[in-house]
């Protein structure tokens, strides 16, 4: 019988990944992201998962890996994964680009569609048509007279693939006449004006930053214009079918082709700031598409890095930025990611300040940047709060500080964080009782907990004796998690729930799988038992509980999904449950003492 999971989307088959590492030139493949060394019939590299001064990470010819310092390995789906921040099904696609393996057609989403095809191919010779452009413009012309007055050089033109549309109506559509008009309009090239019955280039007369995805592939523009008279300054694709502007971060993708992973990432507000600071020696910066920093553009440098430095303007727009982007990193911190927040003068932005001041000025502010619980108290402060003055404004900061605190999944911040609030007025506000559940009455035994009469013969059930029955509701869990992908795209919607599992169980299978699923986007259940390949045991586990049999029963995502929230929200309570009767327990058996 054919396995059903092999029409689920994103499935590849063991059969076709053997075949397509056993097609692959190892070295050569991963030679295009860090230097090979070749030592007789071995290859190695300089490893980018740590700070290695000599080549410790050996590179076989199927592209798996392994570094003798760090001690990290894997396949070469694993280093797309951990090196560029690829989700499986990208870093196979990768490799099947690289040897030219086509994807098989039974694994439903072997890739981009045809359309979407044909728009990265329309969006990529935009880009070259607009290179070509600012090429053959004469050093006279406005838009080489206004790099010339922001001093970016040919080298970093390049590098970002930085070019021009020209100042007609018409450019794009009459150079892709070959190509549907409708394509050209869904890819936000051209410009549809119903009323006037009339198309025509989305952008004219402005300077063009492609935006790449971490593949590489254009899949947008933004389009700055030269004369700050205009409006809008800047110009920024739409949503389109291969671009979603909250995902993705300019400069990732040229900041990730550097030989050694980056220590840290620098998120900035503009393309400028982008471009001037690599071209000063500062090669690690990111900049959100015309909008706020979100939980995804935190989530995507985390893939790349440990730790993020906020880089924002010192004005009153800049703070409020700060405040939200505060807000966010607080949502989704993790362990052993960091945070941190910088702020130049009121009348620079990083690409000024660069320039004025040089890279050793700039990189002094990003080390003396603020770590977030440093900066916690002062970005909940508004300029007019600051005194805490009035009860209001009191009230005000603490019930800001509530709400955010309560996001807090990381026990350790939540703690810190709740210090640093309390110390603002100490006589005044207890936040330890502010951020408790309310209080029942003190002669009313809280609900669901056991009196002390109840509790005089309670003993927890012996781990040895419940041991059978925990592990049949965690393998039916984890098999029923695995076996539906078609839930995976929206367990986002329950992060909440997914904060209190990591909270009550940190190393539970369930725990692990979810994670994993949330932090790379899996949608195929090979791709994401391959992500735990370098624990032996926990891959077997998964490739024993795993039943192909049980997917046919989870077609309706609604149905399926509310059935698997409601089992994990009653393994959390049943946790919980258990460690407030065993505190009650222990507090009882002190006061017998």
């Amino acid at each position: 019988m054919a396995d059903p999971s092999q029409n689920r989307p994103g499935y590849f088959g063991r059969e076709f990944l053997t075949q397509l590492v056993q097609r692959l030139d190892g070295p050569a493949f991963i030679g295009r992201f860090i230097q090979v060394i070749t030592r007789g019939d071995r290859h190695y590299a300089v490893c980018p998962f740590h700070k290695d001064s000599k080549p410790s990470l050996l590179i076989r010819t199927d592209g798996s890996f392994h570094c003798f310092g760090c001690h990290k390995s894997g396949s070469v789906f694993n280093f797309l994964m951990e090196r560029n921040a690829l989700t499986f099904p990208e870093a196979v696609t990768e490799v099947a680009q690289f040897t030219g393996t086509p994807l098989p057609q039974s694994s439903g989403r072997t890739g981009p569609t045809k359309e979407q095809l044909a728009m990265y191919e329309a969006l990529k010779d935009c880009a070259k048509f607009f290179k070509e452009q600012l090429d053959q413009a004469t050093s006279n012309s406005p838009v080489k007279r206004y790099l010339a007055m922001r001093e970016v050089d040919p080298d970093t033109l390049e590098k970002y693939q930085i070019g021009y549309a020209p100042n007609t109506w018409t450019s794009i559509k009459d150079r892709n006449k070959q190509v549907s008009e409708q394509l050209l309009i869904d890819a936000d090239l051209l410009v549809h004006n119903r009323d006037k019955n009339s198309v025509y280039d989305r952008y004219r007369h402005r300077l063009m930053f492609p935006i790449r995805d971490r593949q590489g592939r254009v899949v947008g523009f933004g389009g700055r214009v030269l004369d700050d008279a205009v409006e809008p300054k800047y110009l920024n694709t739409k949503q389109t079918k291969v671009f979603t502007k909250g995902r993705e971060l300019y400069g990732l993708y040229e900041t990730l082709q550097q030989p050694k992973r980056p220590e840290r990432l620098l998120l900035v507000e503009g393309y400028m700031d982008v471009v001037a600071l690599s071209q000063h020696g500062i090669p690690y910066a990111v900049a959100a598409l015309g909008t706020a920093s979100n939980a995804n553009h935190f989530q995507t440098m985390f893939w790349s890095t440990n730790e993020v430095v906020c880089c924002f303007d010192g004005d009153d727009a800049g703070r409020l930025a700060a405040r939200r982007a505060l807000e966010v990193a607080l949502s989704v911190i993790k362990e052993e990611k960091t945070v941190r927040f910088m702020f130049l003068p009121s009348d620079e932005d990083p690409d000024s300040f660069v320039r004025k001041h040089g890279k050793e000025a700039f990189e002094r502010e990003v080390e003396s940047a603020q770590h977030v619980a440093d900066y916690f108290v002062s970005g909940l402060v508004d300029n007019r709060d600051r005194s805490f003055e009035s009860i209001e404004a009191k009230a005000r900061f603490v019930d800001r500080a509530i709400n955010l605190i309560q996001k807090v999944s990381q026990p350790t911040m939540r703690k810190i964080l709740t210090q640093e609030v309390a110390q603002c007025f100490p006589e005044q506000v207890n936040m330890q009782a502010l951020l408790q559940p309310a209080a029942v009455a003190d002669d009313e035994p809280p609900p669901d907990e056991p009196s002390y009469e109840e509790m005089e013969d309670f003993e927890p059930v012996s781990r040895a004796g419940n041991q059978y029955e925990q592990e049949i509701n965690t393998r039916r869990r984890v098999s029923q998690l695995l076996c539906a992908p078609n839930i995976w795209p929206r367990l986002n919607e329950h992060r909440e729930l997914l904060e209190r599992l990591v909270h009550s169980a940190p190393d539970h299978p369930l725990t692990r799988v979810w994670l994993a699923i949330d932090r790379h986007h899996f949608t195929d259940i090979h791709g994401l038992i391959a992500s735990f390949q370098e624990d032996a045991w926990f891959t077997h586990y998964l490739n024993d509980i795993y039943d192909p049999q049980l997917a046919p029963a989870m077609i309706d995502v609604d149905t399926t999904l509310g059935q698997f929230t409601e089992s994990v929200q009653t393994f959390i309570t049943t946790l919980e449950k258990k460690v407030h009767s065993e505190i009650w327990l222990n507090q009882f058996r002190a006061a017998q003492k």
